[in-house]
C-alpha cells in the first residue's frame, strides 16, 4: 500500500485541518495587507492577493477581482493601454536585487528567529546566542551577522503583527521538522 492509499488517522486529519485553517488565516491577512498597498497605488498587490487566495483555495476579495479584471481588459482586450504585464503590475524584482539572498532570507529567517528564541529561553546566563545559532546554520551559508539580520527583521515584523509572525514561525518549524 502506498502513502497516498493509506487512510489518514484522526490525528493526521486534525493536523491537516489546522494547517489549512492557518493557511487561510495567513492568506486573509496577506490580502488585507495587499488591499492597503493597492489603495496606496501599488498594483503589484493585485498579484499578491491572487497568489495568496489561489494558494489557500480561497475566493478573491472583491477589490482584487475587480482590479485584476480591469487590468486584464486594459492590457489584453483593448484598446491596449499597456504594452506588457510589467507595465500593469510593476517589475517582479527591483533592479539590482540579489534574488539568491532574498530566497535564502525567506527560507531561513523564521527558523533563525525560532532558534534564537529557543536558545535564549534555555540559557541560564545572559550570553550572546548568535554564535551558537550561526553554528547550527553554517551549512546553509548563514553566519553570525546574517543570523542577527534575520532575527532583527522578524523581531520588527513581530512587533507589528505578532499573530502572523507566530503562525509563520510555527509553520516553518513544523515544515522543517517534517522533512
Amino acid at each position: 500500500m502506498t502513502v497516498e492509499e493509506r487512510a489518514l488517522t484522526t490525528e493526521e486529519e486534525a493536523l491537516l485541518a489546522r494547517g489549512d485553517a492557518m493557511l487561510k488565516q495567513m492568506a486573509t491577512g496577506a490580502c488585507e495587507h495587499a488591499a492597503k498597498r493597492f489603495a496606496r497605488g501599488d498594483r503589484g498587490a493585485i498579484l499578491e492577493a491572487v497568489f495568496e487566495c489561489a494558494n489557500a483555495g480561497m475566493l478573491l476579495p472583491r477589490w482584487a477581482g475587480e482590479a485584476f479584471r480591469q487590468a486584464y481588459l486594459e492590457t489584453r482586450v483593448g484598446p491596449p493601454l499597456h504594452k506588457s504585464w510589467d507595465d500593469v503590475f510593476g517589475k517582479p524584482h527591483a533592479k539590482g536585487k540579489h534574488l539568491d539572498a532574498e530566497f535564502k532570507a525567506s527560507k531561513f529567517k523564521y527558523l533563525v528567529y525560532a532558534a534564537v528564541i529557543e536558545m535564549r529561553n534555555n540559557r541560564l546566563r545572559k550570553t550572546d546566542v548568535f554564535p551558537a545559532v550561526a553554528e547550527r546554520f553554517k551549512r546553509f551559508g548563514i553566519g553570525e551577522a546574517l543570523c542577527r539580520q534575520y532575527f532583527r527583521r522578524v523581531s520588527k515584523m513581530a512587533r507589528l503583527e505578532p499573530a502572523r509572525v507566530k503562525a509563520m514561525v510555527e509553520m516553518e518549524v513544523r515544515r522543517e521538522f517534517l522533512k
